[in-house]
């Protein structure tokens, strides 16, 4: 698996959204990405053992990298994060937050389905089901319908998707970011806002 073009994503030298906010007032807020470091083998093993042969895909990513963050801006308690993959050890609780918003599951692939991420805050989840016809796939789960949608073909696919413009991805995924004093929504990405 390669992260190439994710990490020449997250290579920009100063990237920032140009946002929209009360009274259609457009202003720039610079933001940052990151990439954890591997995730430790025993975790690996871990979910080696939760997936079952799915997706060797999301194996090789946590062996590289252990999260991403895409459009992070602030600090602490303000802090907004566009698109998120967590890092390993914060996947139990994305689990048990998708399992509360999970009301039915027509297809049944969605209940044992490992939560790969989203939108923070927005209740959208990307998934991968375990089993089913759908095993392997990457979904978007929405909240408001209950609804899995196909996102990506495979995990190595989702990386090419997120190397993308950032504030497509946010729109697709249904992010609710919102940047600055002026709860600015994204409308353009720049890679280089100096």
């Amino acid at each position: 698996m390669s992260l190439g073009k994710l990490k020449r994503r997250v290579a920009d030298p100063a990237p920032g959204l140009e946002c929209e906010g009360v009274d259609r007032v457009r202003f720039i807020v610079p933001v940052a990405h990151e990439l954890g470091g591997p995730a430790p083998e025993k975790a690996l093993a871990g979910l080696a053992r939760f997936i079952d042969g799915a997706s060797p895909s999301l194996l090789s990513l946590y062996r590289e990298v252990s999260g991403i963050r895409l459009c992070v801006a602030g600090r602490a308690i303000d802090e907004v994060v566009g698109i998120e993959i967590p890092p390993l050890a914060g996947l139990a609780d994305q689990q048990e937050a998708f399992q509360a918003a999970l009301e039915s599951d027509e297809s049944g692939d969605l209940e044992d389905a490992v939560v790969l991420g989203g939108a923070p805050g927005s209740g959208n989840y990307l998934v991968m089901p375990r089993t089913g016809g759908r095993r392997g796939r990457v979904l978007l789960f929405d909240h408001e319908t209950g609804e899995a949608e196909r996102f990506a073909s495979d995990v190595t696919e989702l990386l090419g998707v997120l190397a993308g413009d950032p504030v497509v991805v946010m729109r697709r995924i249904g992010s609710v970011a919102r940047y600055g004093s002026m709860l600015g929504v994204p409308k353009r990405y720049l890679s280089d806002v100096r």
